[in-house]
């Protein structure tokens, strides 16, 4: 199927986006034949509505538009074929799910797109076996499957108990929690600002976590699922905006720190959860927000941190990153708009060594690059000089403050007041 591209959308259609498979189109076809006489009349708000859900979805770096009354083209220039898919698949769901009730899978119709050559678009629809598929990966709980694909056991799949281990490409055996699954008791890490000698910013993390069921047990960060794990970070994402509404309207200001895995912001379920929230918060708000992005992995790309750092980067006053436990080499991290670079101990598992010159050369090279930097976790002594003594420009963690039910808004904390509190505690 032949789309014709309207001329001001083209750079969005590039013969080289295409080929690299982040083009999608959304049709409406479905939404309009159900609405019948009623689509002159619902049809502005359909529209208002999809571009609304688009907002929230995408990223800064992403490009939608309107290419025809039934049709979105969507371009996500930095994110695989497949969560480009899953993201379209998102957002028609979810259109459709507004306006009807609910959505029978067939209703979906998003198409990947090649050159069609004379400035036209190759629409390739999704097969309804592989939305089933993508559905899970949406976090997609209530598709109407047609007898077809009960047969073949994927409405099995998709509906099957979340304490089930499925087998991922991998091999590994993976429990899918429910939506609700966890219980997140929140607290504040107060981070001490040490050329300021001032605690400015509160971190909120979970002070405990626990399993919903009738016999409650408690879980450790490391026994999360993936799942799991962006369930406790976007809970920590809105107690504590919320916390900070409520102080900065009384007057309590204070900076709010976020902490967001690699690993969660950059699954498309988790960077869609997390883009709806952000969307949400008043912009009064957003300047007292810094996020961290935790967990980079050996390696990374730059255009990868880059594109991740942007996704945050619009809704907080700046966007910090840890740096993999022993690496070196920290290019990555340069000239993409970081405020600073650090290290979080906890990521130091399974008896990796930290060592003090880690903390040299984290500032050093922080130096040069015209960055901040912060050590997260610091628990004792030994940790606590070495990293003073290295001009590490924030430190958290028990050596330095415990932490709080309740931000206590910014106050002042010198160095012998630190090494007083160590000493007695």
């Amino acid at each position: 199927m032949l789309q014709q591209t309207p001329v001001e959308f083209r750079g969005a259609a590039s013969p080289a986006l295409l080929e690299r498979g982040c083009v999608n189109v959304i049709t409406l076809d479905a939404l309009r034949q159900q609405a019948g006489s009623r689509w002159a009349r619902i049809r502005d708000g359909v529209y208002a509505r999809m571009e609304m859900l688009l907002r929230q979805k995408l990223g800064p770096t992403d490009f939608f538009a309107r290419i025809n009354e039934n049709a979105y083209l969507v371009t996500m220039p930095s994110t695989d074929p497949e969560d480009v898919n899953v993201v379209c698949l998102r957002v028609a769901h979810d259109l459709y799910t507004s306006f009807l009730g609910q959505c029978d899978i067939g209703n979906i119709h998003v198409s990947t797109a090649s050159d069609g050559g004379e400035n036209t678009l190759a629409l390739h629809p999704l097969p309804i076996e592989r939305l089933a598929v993508l559905a899970e990966k949406a976090g997609i709980q209530d598709f109407s499957l047609p007898q077809h694909l009960r047969k073949i056991g994927l409405d099995d799949e998709l509906s099957a108990p979340a304490n089930r281990s499925v087998v991922s490409s991998g091999g590994a055996a993976l429990p899918e929690p429910t939506a609700s699954s966890l219980i997140v008791e929140h607290h504040y890490v107060p981070v001490w600002s040490v050329p300021s000698g001032v605690i400015t910013t509160y971190v909120c993390e979970p002070k405990s976590i626990t399993t919903a069921q009738a016999s409650q047990r408690y879980l450790t960060p490391g026994q999360l699922t993936a799942k799991e794990r962006a369930q406790v970070e976007l809970s920590c994402l809105r107690v504590g905006a919320a916390q900070l509404a409520r102080q900065v309207r009384r007057g309590d200001r204070f900076l709010l720190g976020v902490m967001v895995s690699f690993d969660v912001l950059g699954s498309p379920v988790g960077r869609m959860e997390l883009l709806s929230i952000c969307h949400d918060l008043s912009f009064e708000y957003r300047q007292y927000i810094e996020f961290t992005l935790t967990g980079v992995p050996h390696g990374v790309a730059q255009t990868r941190l880059n594109d991740l750092a942007n996704t945050l980067r619009p809704f907080a006053r700046g966007v910090s990153a840890t740096v993999a436990p022993g690496s070196r080499d920290f290019i990555a991290y340069g000239d993409i708009g970081l405020r600073a670079i650090g290290i979080a101990k906890r990521e130091f598992a399974n008896r990796q060594d930290f060592r003090h010159e880690d903390l040299a050369h984290l500032a050093n090279v922080a130096k040069m690059m015209k960055l901040g930097t912060f050590v997260a976790d610091v628990k004792n002594i030994d940790t606590l000089k070495p990293a003073y003594n290295a001009n590490i420009q924030q430190l958290s963690g028990p050596a330095i403050a415990p932490a709080c039910d309740e931000p206590h808004g910014m106050y002042r904390l010198t160095w012998e007041d630190v090494l007083s509190y160590r000493f007695l505690a």
